[in-house]
């Protein structure tokens, strides 16, 4: 492959297309706004680094072709799926866990 086959026309429009979804305000764009207002511009600077990040992440992925190879072998899929699925079923728990705890209050009760 050569260099200049990651610059051709169809390449930048599916960037640009991904770059504009990506910017759009979303869930994690309120996540970002939510921390700074709770934790301070550091906080959410260093969350939406992670945000990016990852998004980026997913996107190089996707254009390497990680859809063929999922394609390809149908049981990492499910694997990855189940994995998933577990991951949020303890994100439930934690959540729920914390939601029946009782609250404490930080300042001195009168």
């Amino acid at each position: 492959m050569t260099p200049t086959a990651f610059l051709t026309a169809d390449v930048l429009i599916a960037y640009s297309a991904y770059f504009v979804g990506t910017a759009s305000p979303g869930p994690s764009n309120l996540a970002i706004m939510s921390l700074a207002m709770s934790a301070g511009r550091r906080a959410a600077l260093a969350f939406a680094l992670g945000v990016v990040s990852g998004s980026f992440f997913w996107a190089l992925l996707a254009s390497l072709g990680l859809s063929a190879v999922l394609a390809a072998y149908s049981g990492c899929l499910v694997a990855i799926k189940i994995a998933g699925g577990l991951y949020l079923l303890w994100l439930g728990v934690k959540s729920a866990r914390s939601a029946l705890a009782p609250a404490s209050l930080g300042g001195p009760r009168a």
